[in-house]
């Protein structure tokens, strides 16, 4: 009987051991789940800071290409108006000359008159 009793004993010795050695598990299982579910919802965190980067550095692709064609469009606007201001310029001289011209057109005859007396 001693010797079923000691084989009892170790059984149940083992039995405990590898009761104690689940629950270890379980609970190195639970932590390692929970680390799981902590770095996935840090992983999303970032990949949603990672798409807003995303978005602002193509909202500031978009907003720099406008700026560029905006720039591009008033440069082209300053030398039309430029090439205008030249245009009128010459305008302004031709019509002076040909007041001038007008001027002593009409007064020759006032000279040639003038002139015979």
């Amino acid at each position: 009987m001693d010797r079923f009793q000691r084989t009892s004993h170790q059984y149940m010795t083992g039995f405990t051991v590898a009761q104690e050695e689940y629950q270890k598990e379980v609970i190195t299982r639970k932590d390692l789940q929970a680390e799981v579910t902590r770095l996935r919802v840090q992983l999303s965190g970032q990949a949603a800071r990672l798409t807003a980067m995303g978005a602002e550095d193509r909202t500031r692709a978009t907003m720099d290409k406008l700026a560029n064609e905006l720039n591009d469009s008033v440069m082209a606007l300053e030398r039309e108006v430029a090439k205008l201001r030249t245009e009128r310029d010459m305008s302004l001289a031709e019509v002076e000359e040909l007041a001038l011209v007008k001027k002593y057109v009409f007064a020759w005859p006032q000279v040639t008159r003038c002139l015979h007396l």
